[in-house]
């Protein structure tokens, strides 16, 4: 454990593929954590595959902030490792507020499995803007399939029942190629305190608010959407002439 670590930066660092590796902590199954990490900010580690394993994600008990932006090779924040998921029914982040997921060009997700599910209690603030290639926060795996392929993205979400946010305020989102946000069914209270949802320079969105989620976006105040040229509606349900919902929600176009 590092245990007296509170701010860690890391940029431009070109050559590690990893931010924590110790073959002797592989071998005895010692958890290499950061439970006084506060502020976490890497930038420009072009090597970088993933952030984190997932043994090592239950011990950022204080993580209040989190920022990654061009990280070129970067394929998942979260990584499985070996046979860690299975083991697990719940991982939970307990004071992240503040997270940011930037000019990632290989980001596939957040985490990929379809287990275990992620809380995220205190997040208020998410970002993920050019990150091409997500096929989902939480992406499951299609059809047992050890890995995620490229026409994969027609039948994935961005946000599955994976994942519990139950205090999020505000949502943006810019270039992705996702077809859809939201899957159906996601988990109870998730999403039900968004104030602002921002969604830009999504060119093959087909709605951005379906009508499935209208109860659950009760609290939403502001919708600002633009650049999303293949999205056949942005508000399903609402009457065009409305300029606000019956909650007092603005749209932005």
């Amino acid at each position: 454990m590092l245990l007296e670590l509170q701010k860690l930066n890391l940029a431009k660092l070109p050559k590690p593929k990893c931010v924590v590796y110790d073959e002797k902590v592989s071998k005895t199954k010692t958890v290499v954590g950061f439970p006084n990490l506060t502020e976490l900010t890497v930038e420009e580690c072009e090597c970088l595959t993933d952030l984190v394993s997932l043994t090592t994600a239950t011990t950022l008990l204080k993580l209040e902030t989190l920022q990654i932006e061009r990280c070129e090779d970067m394929r998942e924040v979260v990584s499985r490792g070996d046979g860690e998921a299975d083991q697990m029914d719940e991982i939970i982040i307990p004071r992240l507020w503040s997270l940011w997921l930037s000019s990632l060009e290989s980001l596939e997700c957040f985490f990929y499995g379809s287990s275990p599910l992620f809380l995220f209690p205190s997040l208020e603030d998410l970002v993920i803007t050019g990150c091409y290639k997500v096929k989902g926060f939480i992406a499951e795996p299609p059809n047992g399939r050890p890995q995620l392929q490229d026409d994969d993205v027609a039948s994935q979400r961005l946000f599955n029942e994976k994942l519990f946010l139950p205090n999020l305020e505000e949502l943006q989102i810019s270039t992705i190629e996702l077809r859809a946000l939201w899957k159906n069914q996601l988990s109870p209270g998730t999403f039900c305190k968004l104030k602002l949802l921002k969604v830009e320079g999504c060119t093959k969105l087909l709605s951005i608010v379906p009508s499935f989620m209208r109860k659950r976006l009760r609290n939403l105040e502001c919708l600002k959407v633009d650049d999303c040229s293949s999205s056949e509606c942005t508000y399903e349900g609402l009457d065009a002439g409305d300029s606000s919902t019956s909650a007092g929600m603005n749209r932005q176009t």
